[in-house]
């Protein structure tokens, strides 16, 4: 029942109950508002007391009436905490002259809340005293809910029209605005309050004949949707319009595609100097080797250029006419990445470019340069694509060969630096070792052979030795060190380290050898690659980490390439061929894959002890016999490390017989140049024991002045190679020119052969190596004496 029935309702049921009151009727009265679906009461005149409530009361309160007739007072008490007080004010107000109107909640028993509007009036007697007051209860819950959903819709709606970035315009039955969004004042250049109530065409009556005009009256005339576009000669604007017929008029979208339009138009333009210059274009793709292609996207169908044929290898007859033909040209490893780029590049409207290798029908494998633009339509409807091709295939070659050098030469640079670190640590370091050396061998000529202080002396010569070996190491890092070559045989020189080689492991490791027969012989440096062999049994023990575990030496032959594609080479893969082969295996912790490019880094180790020197420097001795080194490494199996050495190719020579010192008496002067103090003294001092007379230089400069005096009494001079200023081989030079037949011994810290390499060794009388014992250097000044 809605509230326009509510009134003549209340009137109606008062004249009943004054009529059925007087006449004590109040069973007629219950038949007639149990039909109501509406609840009445009356109520005495203080409102305190119910004197009667319809049946429906027990619908809408969720009470029974029997409970309202015993309590009155649950009337109030079912009123909502919030309303209570208001809600007891208004029924109280009614009188002879007005109508009380009120709307209040009410909370059922099961705690559900309900909207009650009442409508009450007073009964008054014939003196106008107030008998009775009494009224009606709807419940408007339902009706609320409607209205609460209804100013949501209208609110959303609001905020969407407000904040949408097209202009919205409603339109009433007589085409006035009634309502416009913000957008219009700012695409129709006008303020909101000159569009509301106005007709669209009295503002621009350019508009009132023409497409737009039309549009909007088809739209409402046949209740359908009219989309369009319309140049607006006011505003010098297009605008792209959509009509929307409404029960009371339409509705209005504008939206601006000026931008668009200049784009279609300045495409045209540019399409038809295209078109003027094809010729042009033509020549200069042959001159440029650059090939253009077109792709109607909506049809997929592709146009190529000469050009672009001859580029794919194939005639105009055979050209590809879809996206999948030209994928059927491109290799296969490139395919799936080629098509989602051409369907991204379709999909979105937008420029791509990227590299992908053909195949020629002839099976020639090239590499493009793709460049693909895509043209849209106003709309944003993809309508075309224009593309280039250009084969990049000899510039890609020549890049890898300028990054195959740029990386020789810069692992040439590391090497460098590393040598001339090497060098310098070494030349230093075998100067104070020759001072131990020399000093050691001199306090064991002065002690007897029964004193205790002769072990001591033997442990520092020992440890001297060592700190030469690692000396040696250093240099072997850069792979610069040349080997003093002799024919050998791999099995038999691991036969001979072996005992070292179990001194050198830890107490749970089994060391097995696996070594094959009458191998073909090797050019090496055995002290050399003993050292190598040395150091990768104990990397590989190492790697068991005190567990117990097995250490197994394998020698063989092995033909290059081979089929094991888990193995990684440290030092370059080695041409095809025949080599021998050293191998290291452990059943150790092995090494996580991503260290194996650092692995033969100088001072790299993953272990928590060690100097990180001992793999480097097996590398630099594999390089210097020009061999290479390979790894096959798992944490959960182990290592192993291969040597490959190339198979010597020359007869091998007989050795000569060692010189061997003895008591040999020495006679004569010998002049010592160098620039080391401590090198200087115990050499003069070990000299002057084998019986020379000895004279000190300590630079070139001061040997050259001692030699013009005294040079009929030198016998021979013992000169350093690395010196500051005047270096040992211009100190020679200018010696030589002093006297042609001086007789001169080369002293340093370098391997003989890179000593040597900057003067003629058949001029020299001999070669000492630092650092020297008594006995080493005995040997070689009788050798140079006696020559």
């Amino acid at each position: 029942m809605n509230s326009a029935n509510l009134t003549p309702r209340v009137g109606f049921v008062s004249e009943c109950a004054m009529t059925l009151l007087n006449a004590d009727g109040l069973t007629l009265l219950r038949q007639i508002v149990a039909r109501i679906d509406d609840v009445v009461f009356i109520v005495a005149p203080d409102a305190e007391r119910i004197l009667y409530v319809s049946p429906s009361y027990e619908q809408v309160w969720g009470r029974s009436c029997q409970s309202l007739y015993a309590d009155s007072a649950s009337w109030m008490e079912a009123i909502h905490p919030d309303d209570r007080e208001q809600t007891k004010a208004t029924i109280t107000r009614p009188n002879s002259e007005m109508e009380v109107r009120h709307e209040f909640r009410i909370v059922r028993p099961d705690g559900a809340v309900r909207w009650i509007r009442t409508r009450t009036c007073a009964l008054l007697d014939e003196y106008g005293q107030v008998r009775r007051l009494v009224g009606i209860a709807q419940d408007r819950t339902e009706r609320r809910r409607a209205e609460l959903v209804r100013r949501e819709a209208d609110a959303k709606f609001t905020r969407v029209v407000e904040t949408i970035t097209d202009a919205f315009l409603a339109l009433g039955p007589d085409w006035r605005c009634a309502y416009a969004n913000p957008v219009s004042e700012r695409l129709l250049r006008r303020e909101r309050a000159e569009l509301l109530g106005s007709v669209l065409w009295e503002i621009f009556p350019e508009m009132s004949a023409g497409k737009f005009s039309e549009d909007c009256r088809r739209a409402v005339r046949e209740r359908v949707t009219i989309r369009g576009e319309a140049f607006w000669p006011a505003l010098q604007a297009w605008h792209e319009h959509v009509v929307y017929p409404t029960p009371d008029g339409a509705t209005l979208l504008l939206h601006d595609v000026t931008p668009q339009k200049k784009t279609e138009a300045a495409l045209a333009q540019s399409t038809a100097i295209l078109l003027e210059s094809q010729r042009q274009l033509a020549l200069a793709q042959e001159i440029a080797q650059l090939g253009s292609f077109h792709w109607l996207i909506a049809e997929d169908r592709l146009t190529w250029s000469d050009e672009s044929l001859r580029i794919l290898g194939r005639e105009r007859e055979a050209a590809p006419q879809t996206i999948e033909d030209y994928l059927k040209c491109v290799h296969a490893a490139d395919r799936d990445a080629t098509r989602s780029t051409f369907a991204e590049a379709a999909e979105a409207g937008e420029s791509r470019n990227w590299e992908m290798r053909i195949v020629r029908p002839s099976g020639e494998i090239r590499t493009l340069l793709l460049n693909l633009l895509v043209a849209t339509g106003r709309s944003a409807d993809v309508r075309e694509a224009t593309g280039t091709q250009q084969d990049i295939t000899e510039r890609r070659v020549a890049e890898e060969k300028q990054r195959i050098i740029e990386r020789k030469l810069i692992e040439t640079h590391r090497l460098e630096s590393l040598g001339l670190l090497a060098s310098g640590i070494a030349h230093d370091f075998n100067n104070l070792l020759t001072g131990v050396l020399g000093n050691a061998s001199l306090a064991r000529h002065e002690i007897s052979s029964a004193s205790e202080v002769r072990s001591c002396l033997d442990q520092i010569e020992t440890l001297a030795l060592r700190a030469a070996d690692l000396c040696q190491q250093l240099h072997a890092c850069s792979g610069k060190n040349s080997a003093l070559l002799q024919h050998a045989d791999l099995s038999k020189l691991v036969t001979k380290t072996a005992n070292l080689l179990r001194l050198a492991i830890g107490p749970h490791a089994r060391l097995e050898f696996d070594l094959a027969a009458e191998l073909p012989l090797i050019e090496a440096d055995a002290v050399q690659l003993e050292q190598a062999i040395l150091n990768l049994v104990i990397n590989a023990s190492e790697a068991l980490q005190d567990r117990p575990g097995t250490i197994v030496l394998r020698t063989g032959s092995i033909a290059l390439p081979a089929d094991e594609p888990e193995v990684v080479f440290i030092s370059a893969a080695p041409p095809p061929a025949d080599y021998i082969s050293l191998e290291v295996v452990d059943t150790g912790c092995g090494v996580d894959p991503k260290f194996l490019p650092d692995l033969f880094e100088p001072f790299f180790t993953t272990k928590l002890s060690g100097r990180g020197l001992g793999l480097p420097a097996t590398l630099g001795i594999v390089r210097s016999h020009k061999g290479a080194l390979s790894v096959r490494s798992n944490p959960q199996t182990g290592s192993a490390f291969r040597i490959l050495l190339p198979p010597c190719q020359t007869e091998p020579k007989i050795p000569h017989r060692a010189l061997e010192a003895g008591d040999w008496q020495a006679r004569g002067t010998i002049l010592i140049v160098d620039d080391e103090e401590s090198v200087r003294r115990v050499a003069g001092r070990l000299l002057a024991s084998f019986g020379f007379d000895v004279l000190l230089a300590s630079s070139g400069a001061g040997a050259l002045a001692i030699y013009r005096d005294k040079a009929d009494e030198i016998s021979a001079v013992l000169l350093d190679l690395t010196m500051p200023e005047m270096d040992g081989v211009e100190t020679f030079h200018e010696i030589r020119r002093l006297r042609a037949n001086a007789r001169v011994i080369l002293m340093s810290g370098y391997a003989e052969k890179n000593a040597l390499a900057r003067l003629d060794a058949t001029a020299l009388a001999g070669f000492v190596q630092k650092p020297f014992t008594a006995q080493s250097l005995c040997e070689r000044m009788k050798a140079a004496v006696l020559a």
